[in-house]
């Protein structure tokens, strides 16, 4: 048992919220440098949350969790009521590539929490090393010269970043703070789009007297694991990700007519996934994606799509490739609106024309410039009523899209409205399996909803196309929220997050360049 209560080490953070260096809660080590640790995990965790602890960063390897005792200290900091994170890095050593995927996201969240006046505690084995080293970065990312914030952290913990190689690469971190505010809607659209997905994903077949009878009055509350403990998404956040991977092909900034091109072939790479086809070698993000097992199951992908892809995916809006507008085109495409260098028009555009390649009616194709439209404007600080409401007037382009506009102008009405009634709104809405009623559905609980587990709720609780009005919902919300209120024990559950970080730090911005310090090394 514990003899005494954690310690922990808060550095000086101005105008912040204060982040504190701490040992590995609940550590038994018979060979810890201050003497042998026996702790128990559940008293030291109290600790931490009497500190005014928001988030806990762990950073222990793999093996470590087993070494000192402590295998369950992720699922009990949550029960704690804290936001954990696992980054590993080796003792003694600095972060790899793996680490920096994760740090996109991560170092996100925890610069806004400090920016906020939450209180962030970091931890490794004895709370030195790497702690000291993340502490660190996050100061340099908050504005700090690197040297003054590493004499900041030592001086609240003596001996901190022990290393030399941590040194150098404290060292090589560049001072001065992220362009935070569009990486954070960037990730927020993707993150929350693939949890609304996996959210819907378990009951999209389901009607509405099962979801009420089975699920009770306030319909789908809590999300679904898999046997694995996972949170699994479906073709919707599949094609998503592919959209985003066929955006990076085109090149940066992406011409329209290049970008078009290489989404057209990434959609063919991801049907290749789901017919069996073995992916090439995975020399690019769409090879990448394709190869990975995680993108190659069968996650009851839409017929429309499966068979236009078949067809080549050659449509356009002046030449349709079918009649269909089912919602398969518009739950796909929010990543064209991340796209900085287009502004909303363009992304109208390219959205459209990119949901065109499958689905030939005029509300499948302009339900998705909307969409996109919309996201580009959210990703510029709009709200989230504004910019649906900027997007109706570039559906006049589209003949036949009369049917958008009225289902959109509806969402928003019902959303502003006193006193509402979200499961007689969702109704009457629609049920989402076409792209104008998927696309309503998703504004309107993205609007309603109190926080990000209500908005996925009211979207997913019908008896319709479930896990993509979630998706809708989350990536919109997302766009306009960014990643601060989304449930982290439902994202580091996420099944694609490793190839959805990926995708998202190699996403190019036109005020921000990722900074990787020249020490830092590949994973093996």
């Amino acid at each position: 048992m514990s003899a005494d209560p954690i310690r922990i080490d808060a550095v000086d953070l101005p105008d912040t919220g204060r982040l504190g260096l701490t040992f590995c809660p609940g550590k038994t080590d018979p060979h810890g440098l201050a003497g042998p640790h026996t702790r128990d995990l559940g008293e030291d965790l109290r600790g931490i949350v009497h500190w005014g602890a928001d988030h806990l960063v762990t950073l222990l390897q793999p093996h470590e969790f087993d070494l000192l005792g402590v295998a369950g200290l992720g699922e009990a900091a949550e029960m704690a009521g804290l936001d954990w994170s696992w980054l590993p890095i080796p003792d003694g050593g600095v972060p790899d590539a793996a680490f920096e995927r994760h740090w996109g996201y991560t170092g996100l969240r925890l610069r806004r929490a400090l920016r906020a006046g939450r209180r962030v505690v970091v931890h490794c084995r004895g709370g030195l090393g790497r702690a000291g080293l993340v502490a660190t970065r996050l100061l340099v990312e908050l504005g700090r010269e690197p040297k003054a914030a590493l004499g900041a952290v030592r001086r609240a913990r003596r001996g901190a970043v022990e290393t030399a190689v941590q040194e150098a690469y404290v060292g090589a971190l560049r001072p001065g703070p992220a362009a935070d505010e569009a990486r954070d809607r960037l990730y927020g659209t993707l993150l929350g789009g693939a949890l609304g997905d996996a959210f819907g994903y378990p009951v999209e077949f389901w009607v509405e007297e099962q979801v009420r009878e089975e699920l009770g009055p306030r319909g789908l509350t809590r999300p679904r694991f898999s046997a694995e403990g996972l949170l699994e998404v479906s073709d919707d956040t599949q094609m998503t990700l592919f959209t985003q991977a066929g955006l990076l092909e085109a090149g940066s900034p992406p011409e329209e007519e290049a970008a078009l091109d290489a989404i057209r072939d990434a959609y063919r790479a991801w049907l290749d996934t789901q017919e069996g086809v073995p992916a090439a070698i995975a020399d690019g993000p769409v090879e990448g994606l394709a190869a990975d097992p995680r993108l190659q199951k069968r996650q009851a992908p839409g017929m429309t799509c499966l068979r236009a892809l078949r067809d080549g995916g050659r449509g356009t809006p002046e030449e349709h490739v079918n009649d269909s507008k089912g919602c398969g085109g518009v739950m796909r495409v929010a990543p064209v609106g991340l796209v900085a260098a287009w502004g909303p028009e363009q992304a109208y555009e390219v959205g459209a024309r990119s949901a065109a390649l499958t689905h030939g009616h005029p509300a499948g194709y302009a339900a998705a410039g909307a969409m996109a439209a919309t996201v580009r404007l959210l990703r510029d600080g709009r709200g989230l009523a504004q910019a649906a409401e900027s997007a109706l007037p570039m559906l006049a382009g589209h003949l036949g899209s009369a049917e958008v506009r009225e289902a959109l102008r509806d969402a928003l009405a019902r959303a502003a409205a006193p006193d509402p009634d979200p499961f007689a709104d969702v109704r009457a809405l629609g049920e989402g399996w076409v792209a104008e009623e998927a696309l309503a559905i998703g504004l309107y609980a993205a609007l309603r909803g109190a926080d990000f587990p209500d908005v996925v709720r009211i979207a997913a609780s019908h008896g319709g196309d479930s896990d993509s009005t979630a998706a809708i919902a989350g990536q919109v919300f997302g766009a306009w929220r960014g990643t601060g209120g989304l449930p982290q024990p439902w994202v580091r559950r996420l099944d694609v997050l490793e190839p959805l970080l990926d995708l998202a730090a190699r996403f190019p911005e036109e005020d921000h360049e990722p900074h990787t310090p020249s020490t830092a090394r590949e994973a093996p």
